[in-house]
């Protein structure tokens, strides 16, 4: 979760099998990004330099729809095997509470 992604980790309506397959390709292990809302598909984002964690919890800061939470997977797990994988997961920001001053 710590290397560096390349330079060219730019995606723009992207759909999110591709950014799955650039991110398994920049690391060297399977690794698989998905959305919790059926309705996203594809992703906008400039990922480069980014560690792979702080990748995934880029998008979510980015992410305002209310349901759509991100899970990234990397290891065994996202190739389709039964064995372990490392899975994080972010939801959508917060919106911020207003101060009130007393």
């Amino acid at each position: 979760f710590k290397r560096t992604l390349p330079g060219d980790m730019k995606f723009d309506n992207a759909p999110l099998e591709e950014v799955s397959r650039r991110l398994t390709e920049s690391v060297g292990l399977p690794v698989k990004i998905v959305c919790r809302d059926p309705e996203v598909k594809t992703l906008t984002m400039d990922l480069s330099g980014l560690t792979l964690a702080s990748a995934l919890e880029a998008i979510g800061e980015e992410e305002d729809r209310p349901n759509a939470s991100w899970q990234l997977t990397v290891g065994p797990a996202a190739g389709g095997s039964k064995s372990g994988g490392i899975a994080i997961m972010v939801g959508p920001k917060k919106a911020k509470k207003p101060v009130t001053k007393r």
